[in-house]
């Protein structure tokens, strides 16, 4: 069992982050920008003081509409740390299914990029609610996340973390519309401290291909890699070969993808083009991998795959495959204080 300590989401991912100074927190795998501890809390605080300063206040919604950038999290615990909570919902949705979750949602600003922003204004324009539009790069008429940051300390929020709310993804809706999940503050931090007492390896860097609107993405590698210190690589799409070239120069030993990124690794002729010095494991998630497929690529990489089990309500995990404790085509073992049945 372990113990859930009693603070707020930010507190529990960047609390060290002080300490680490000009250690890379955000790379982009393609450009090769980086943003360091020590930008990342900066922007974070004046994020958090130009939402205040725009009207956002505790229990307000702020959305997240955008793949994967160095700056993601600076928008997601800048909302965060002044008791807001983040929607979050996949870029490929169509105006109407993200006009539906920012109604349902109830959401007052929303953060997008420029190649999303003509869908997003007619989302916003469907939902019928007054949502303030920001993009995180530059888009003609539209203020940038960058120019809506207020250089001041941002208001004092108390945060209780077993009631609060700090993230509203949407599940997939396999049942009808997709569901606005409410997971409180306290949720996310103790799945954080699950991982964290069984996850022995080291991770200097962590690959960020996988969404971070999705569950797996956002807790897994965003959250639990800032918080252990690692450089998260992002990519804002899968394409093969940009990806291998990520994964043989950053020094990645645990990737975390799905099962068709797997299937590309065991069968595409590519990767005999690239070597891939740091990678010692794969770890699987979000559907079932196949004993052969595993097998086929543990063999072809030397690395161990180890696969998880879990559900957006679980903040997600609740199975995890342990290193050295890999068993082909099991889910592995109960999370930490988690019962089954």
């Amino acid at each position: 069992d372990i113990t859930v300590p009693n603070v707020s989401l930010f507190e529990m991912v960047l609390g060290e982050a002080p300490k680490r100074g000009d250690a890379i927190a955000m790379a982009d795998g393609i450009s090769g920008r980086t943003i360091t501890y020590a930008q990342l809390l900066d922007q974070i605080r004046r994020v958090a003081a130009g939402l205040a300063a725009r009207g956002v206040r505790k229990g307000d919604v702020v959305s997240i509409w955008s793949p994967n950038l160095p700056e993601w999290p600076a928008a997601f615990f800048g909302a965060v740390r002044i008791g807001a909570i983040v929607h979050t919902s996949n870029p490929v949705s169509t105006p109407e299914e993200l006009a539906f979750q920012l109604a349902d949602g109830g959401v007052k600003l929303l953060i997008t990029v420029n190649a999303l922003a003509d869908k997003a204004k007619a989302a916003i324009a469907e939902s019928k609610r007054g949502i303030e539009l920001v993009t995180f790069d530059e888009t003609p008429g539209l203020p940038t996340l960058a120019s809506i940051m207020v250089d001041a300390e941002p208001p004092a929020v108390p945060i209780d973390p077993a009631n609060d709310i700090a993230a509203l993804p949407y599940s997939s809706g396999t049942t009808g519309l997709p569901k606005g999940v409410m997971l409180v503050h306290r949720s996310i931090v103790a799945q954080l401290k699950q991982i964290d007492a069984i996850e022995s390896v080291d991770m200097p860097a962590l690959l960020g291909v996988l969404p971070f609107f999705h569950i797996y993405g956002m807790v897994i590698i965003m959250m639990h890699g800032l918080m252990r210190g690692a450089a998260i690589v992002t990519m804002p799409k899968f394409e093969f070969e940009p990806f291998l070239k990520v994964l043989s120069t950053w020094p990645i030993t645990s990737a975390h993808i799905v099962p068709p990124i797997v299937v590309a690794l065991g069968k595409h002729p590519l990767v005999d083009n690239y070597k891939f010095p740091h990678l010692k494991y794969i770890f699987s998630g979000a559907a079932p991998l196949g004993p052969e497929l595993t097998e086929a690529v543990e063999k072809r990489l030397n690395i161990k795959i180890r696969l998880g089990y879990g559900m957006t309500e679980a903040s997600p995990a609740t199975h995890y495959t342990v290193a050295g404790e890999e068993r082909v085509g099991t889910v592995g073992k109960l999370m930490p204080s988690t019962e089954g049945r």
